[in-house]
C-alpha cells in the first residue's frame, strides 16, 4: 500500500526497524492499533534518525515525524493535531481537509471519534 507517508524518506529509515520487530516495536504498534496506550520513554532519543537503542527511541522518532500521537497526561487527539500543526504538511493542498481524532478511555473501554473541518 502506497500513501503520502510511505513515499517519504523518513519512512524508508523506520520501516526496516518495524519489520524486524526491533526490541518489541511491532508488538507495541499492534497494541496501539487495538486502541490501547503504550508508554514511551522519550528521554534517550538522540534525534538523529540513525541512533536507535530501543523501541522507545523508534517510537519517539515516529512521534516527532507525526506517524504517532503522543498523549502527555490526557491530551486529546485533535488537540495534539492542532498543537503539533500536523496539517502544515498539506499546505500546498487546495482541497478540503478533515481532522480526525480518536480518543480511547482505558478505564471505560470507550472510544470517542471527533471530526473537524480544517480551516486554513
Amino acid at each position: 500500500y502506497r500513501s503520502y507517508w510511505s513515499e517519504t524518506g523518513t519512512y524508508e529509515s523506520i520501516q526496516p526497524l518495524i519489520s524486524m520487530d526491533f526490541d518489541g516495536l511491532k508488538a507495541a504498534i499492534i497494541t496501539m492499533m487495538s486502541g490501547e496506550r503504550v508508554k514511551v520513554r522519550t528521554r534517550s532519543y538522540q534525534n538523529d534518525m540513525v541512533t536507535f537503542k530501543n523501541k522507545d527511541d523508534v517510537m519517539t522518532s515516529l512521534i516527532h515525524l507525526g506517524y504517532l500521537a503522543y498523549d502527555q497526561i490526557q491530551q486529546t487527539a485533535l488537540t495534539q493535531i492542532k498543537d503539533k500543526n500536523y496539517p502544515a504538511v498539506f499546505s500546498q493542498y487546495t482541497g478540503n481537509i478533515l481532522l480526525v481524532g480518536i480518543n480511547y478511555d482505558k478505564k471505560t473501554k470507550e472510544h470517542q471519534c471527533m471530526i473537524e473541518r480544517y480551516e486554513k
